[in-house]
């Protein structure tokens, strides 16, 4: 398989774990960004609300450096996260559903 397959297969579990909850919404977003920029495709819709996501949480701390973070940040960054997702979540998962239709290989479980 080469890298591209390798990405968007990748995209698609990363979109998978998102719908299932077995990974963070907003580390989802990035993962499956960061590979996507690996794809040199044209954006489309999905993916510039992923963008737009991102941008809008980029100062949300990533669950491998909230050590780095003083407790009443976190705190506050919490309720802030707690908020956009209260908001965003079923666009996330609806992005996340088409995402995972276009690039998954064979089959896999939710």
């Amino acid at each position: 398989m080469d890298q591209k397959n390798k990405s968007e297969e990748e995209i698609a579990r990363y979109s998978a774990s998102i719908i299932s909850n077995e990974l963070d919404p907003i580390e989802g977003c990035r993962l499956i960004l960061e590979l996507w920029y690996g794809l040199e495709e044209e954006s489309n819709d999905d993916i510039n609300y992923l963008i737009a996501i991102e941008s809008d949480s980029e100062h949300f701390p990533c669950s491998n450096n909230r050590e780095l973070y003083s407790p009443s940040y976190l705190e506050t960054l919490d309720l802030e996260k707690e908020k956009l997702l209260a908001s965003e979540y079923d666009n996330i998962k609806e992005v996340c559903i088409s995402l995972m239709h276009k690039y998954r290989r064979g089959e896999f479980k939710l």
